[in-house]
């Protein structure tokens, strides 16, 4: 997922049909957290050819519902609200999740939901309240930013994830996946701070021509 960025970047005016801005250092960034990434799993990551087969399809659909959510909310909007679209995306991911749980068998363990504490169904509880306001977060944030922006930053987020786990809960921490953590999450500063520049640069380039 996080080689999509890049790949979104080349493809997305070609998509949504609106102009996206960039420079060296927009997609030098990019390239910097992809690194981090290459150095993080080349440590402590290890997969199969079919993990890898599973990863490049996750990464296409990834990119292809992030390019259409932007044309569908900022881009052409459709009159649908945004609880509207939260209730519809999360709707529709049900179909191809309840053939995965039938195929798979998981069904068979739900009888386990009977033998659950009560502070486990808290923690149920409060999990799905975090997942709405996930979803109703994310589709808002696409409004305002690319498809690509939106990539990089929940690309980060996992990184944060991750780095919690480091050091919180003292999972894999070899020298070279702190590294690789700590460029990654360095890349998504670079990239914040040239967007940035790109849009201030563009508000000056607007007052420019407003003042002639």
């Amino acid at each position: 997922r996080n080689v999509a960025p890049i790949i979104s970047l080349v493809v997305e005016g070609s998509v949504t049909k609106e102009k996206i801005e960039q420079d060296v250092y927009t997609v030098g960034s990019l390239v910097v957290i992809l690194g981090g990434v290459l150095l993080y799993i080349e440590a402590d990551v290890f997969f199969s050819p079919l993990g890898l087969f599973y990863m490049v399809l996750n990464m296409i659909f990834g990119v292809s519902e992030r390019l259409l959510q932007r044309k569908m909310i900022a881009v052409d909007p459709i009159d649908v609200s945004k609880t509207g679209m939260m209730l519809l995306n999360n709707t529709v991911s049900l179909l191809p999740i309840g053939l995965m749980i039938v195929l798979t068998g998981e069904y068979r363990h739900w009888r386990k939901f009977y033998k659950l504490e009560a502070t486990s169904w808290l923690l149920l509880l409060l999990s799905c309240v975090n997942a709405v306001g996930i979803s109703w977060a994310g589709i808002n944030c696409q409004a305002y930013v690319t498809a690509t922006t939106f990539m990089v930053l929940g690309n980060l987020n996992k990184f944060l994830v991750i780095a919690f786990g480091m050091v919180v809960l003292h999972e894999s921490k070899s020298v070279a996946s702190i590294v690789g953590c700590c460029v990654a999450l360095g890349g998504g500063v670079i990239y914040a701070r040239a967007r940035a520049n790109l849009a201030t640069r563009g508000r000056e380039y607007k007052d420019m021509l407003i003042g002639k």
